[in-house]
């Protein structure tokens, strides 16, 4: 039963289904696993099972909380199989950890999906691959300003008018020196891969438009594909 698969083993089975889809490979299959396990894995192990651990804690909880949801099936679903390598691959390029927190969703939520669109999750693995955890923070805060303040105990707020970088430099009160000046190419980064509605996040607004969502439905289904 999968209720009894011990916690500190689901990290590893996530593991064996990795080691497994290389070794399953013709030919180069077998030595390329054991170059897996002997050369490349001891020098990135810490970050590697820090990440199978990560991934494998979420797992053990749908299994224990979702009736349906079973985790031996997995070996078989390709498209969270394509998921987890592409996710893995990037997780061991990375140490922010909300990058590995936005990667382990997307896998989560790939192990989840009834009908899961693998090219979508793929170039949305691509996407996170290539922005900084301040283009994450910055979107997520854009979808909804006004909720985002909210939920994370901070007062709304209260402009007359401005431009929208404002709301960004509001929210973060932790931030580089250089901050400021890397707004503006965040946005234009997030606007050129489709996930913001405007171009410029020093274009002026008034106190109600501050707050309103920026993200375009690109940018949404982006951002619930990396929240659970």
């Amino acid at each position: 039963m999968l209720g009894e698969i011990p916690k500190e083993t689901t990290g590893d089975y996530v593991h064996a289904i990795m080691k497994g889809e290389i070794s399953s490979i013709p030919l180069v299959g077998g030595p390329a696993a054991e170059l897996f396990g002997l050369i490349i894995a001891p020098p990135i192990s810490k970050r590697r099972d820090e990440w199978f651990s990560l991934l494998g804690q979420e797992l053990n909880r749908l299994s224990n909380e979702i009736d349906k949801f079973n985790l031996d099936k997995l070996v078989h679903n390709e498209a969270f199989i394509t998921t987890i390598l592409h996710a893995t691959q990037i997780a061991l390029r990375n140490h922010q950890m909300e990058k590995l927190i936005a990667l382990r969703n997307a896998v989560i939520n790939s192990a989840v999906q009834e009908t899961a669109d693998e090219g979508l999750n793929t170039y949305f693995l691509s996407v996170v691959d290539n922005l900084t955890e301040w283009h994450l923070r910055i979107l997520i805060l854009l979808d909804n300003p006004r909720e985002w303040f909210i939920k994370n105990g901070r007062e709304v707020p209260h402009v007359h008018r401005g431009p929208i970088a404002v709301i960004v430099l509001k929210a973060f009160e932790e931030k580089p020196p250089e901050f400021g000046g890397l707004i503006e190419q965040i946005g234009k980064d997030l606007f050129s891969r489709g996930l913001l509605g405007i171009e410029s996040l020093n274009t002026i607004m008034t106190g109600e438009g501050l707050l309103q969502s920026r993200t375009t439905a690109h940018g949404k289904r982006f951002i619930r594909f990396l929240t659970v």
